[in-house]
């Protein structure tokens, strides 16, 4: 059996101008001899905050392993001081890299700050994925920061 050796290589580029900023990032796995190259916009756009990424990999790696590529984009709308309202989608080509294997999802997050340092988050997502059908999630969550 061979060991990992736990060696690998990356690089990122970002940059900002007002309130757009991009971050593109490039890794390789020395172990396996593939890479993957992930890019993130984000844009203050009205009440809220645009957010587009994306991810290609040539292989499974250390860096990206479930899909050759993927798109997603959300909208974080800032309804009031207190309540942020996201609805967001992805789509992923070749999940697990097996050709043909192809999965979307939709999904709607509801965050309220209750009072300072204490945040109720909501979320219900569906998902189509072409070899096991489609499936609704979602979870209700109380959240303390100190």
């Amino acid at each position: 059996t061979t060991r990992p050796n736990g060696v690998g290589v990356t690089g990122l580029v970002t940059a900002a101008l007002g309130g757009v900023s991009i971050d593109l990032l490039g890794s390789y796995d020395t172990e396996v001899e593939e890479g993957a190259i992930r890019a993130l916009l984000s844009a203050d756009l009205g009440p809220g905050k645009l957010q587009i990424a994306g991810i290609w990999a040539s292989d499974p790696n250390a860096y990206y392993n479930e899909a050759e590529w993927t798109v997603a984009a959300s909208y974080a709308f800032k309804a009031t001081e207190k309540f942020t309202i996201t609805p967001a989608a992805q789509y992923w080509s070749d999940r697990n890299f097996i050709k043909n294997d192809d999965q979307w999802r939709v999904g709607l997050t509801l965050d309220y700050a209750i009072t300072e340092g204490l945040a109720a988050k909501a979320t219900i997502n569906y998902t189509d994925r072409d070899s096991t059908g489609d499936s609704t999630t979602g979870f209700l969550r109380l959240q303390r920061n100190f």
